[in-house]
């Protein structure tokens, strides 16, 4: 289970203000090692659901396209690591492959590297909304 259609930047608190909680129910964010999110929500940040008996109903981990390094940002950092995959040097798994399809036609190629570039030279900004 993922979350995508999170704007680039946005901080971890706006996320968390972003939902609607009714009966109990409350938000934690945390990173992918399980310590508290904070800052710039990020690739690979967890989403976690609780009830009023603190037991986890719901379980998302954040997709920011564009974002395989899992910073919060999309830089060259981010074509750097989409090249490490290709050469494989350091493979790409799971949300962070995912993030790394960001113009979403299910490969990781040279278009990808082509949309950061784009959207890094503010040209032409990656959908965050996976079509």
């Amino acid at each position: 289970k993922t979350i995508s259609n999170i704007a680039v930047g946005s901080s971890v608190e706006d996320v968390k203000n972003g939902f609607t909680c009714e009966g109990g129910v409350t938000i934690e964010i945390t990173t992918s090692d399980n310590s508290e999110a904070s800052g710039k929500i990020a690739t690979g940040n967890v989403v976690k659901m609780y009830n009023s008996s603190n037991s986890v109903i719901a379980e998302y981990t954040v997709v920011i396209y564009g974002d395989p390094t899992g910073d919060g940002e999309i830089d060259i950092f981010d074509v750097a690591r989409i090249k490490m995959h290709k050469l494989g040097r350091r493979t790409l798994e799971g949300v962070f492959m995912e993030a790394a399809d960001c113009n979403h036609d299910g490969e990781i190629d040279i278009f990808d590297v082509a949309a950061i570039k784009m959207d890094v030279l503010k040209r032409r900004i990656i959908s965050q909304i996976r079509s």
